[in-house]
């Protein structure tokens, strides 16, 4: 989540630099999202086992208390993961 809210708000945690650096270098959420999932897979050449949730791929996703796609980019670095799920099994559950 430290990665998103980074892309998306080009500052670290605490708010830092005012305004972010090279702001105009931001991503949108959608776009980060996307860097994160499908990109990555297909930049290390597995972009037909992970990525993406479709029929024939490995499972793996987690589960957030949080909408990121509406909510404020700020707060992003503060959602929580509920689940964690590899190859279609869950791995973690919060408290």
């Amino acid at each position: 989540m430290f990665g998103l809210h980074a892309a998306v708000t080009r500052q670290s945690q605490d708010d830092q630099p005012d305004g972010g650096w090279r702001a105009e270098e931001a991503l949108t959420i959608q776009q980060a999202f996307k860097a994160f999932t499908i990109d990555a897979a297909y930049s290390a050449y597995q972009e037909d086992i992970i990525g993406t949730l479709e029929t024939g791929k490995w499972a793996g996703f987690i589960v957030l208390d949080e909408d990121i796609f509406t909510m404020d980019p700020k707060q992003l670095c503060k959602t929580k993961v509920l689940q964690t799920w590899v190859a279609g099994e869950r791995q973690y559950v919060s408290d």
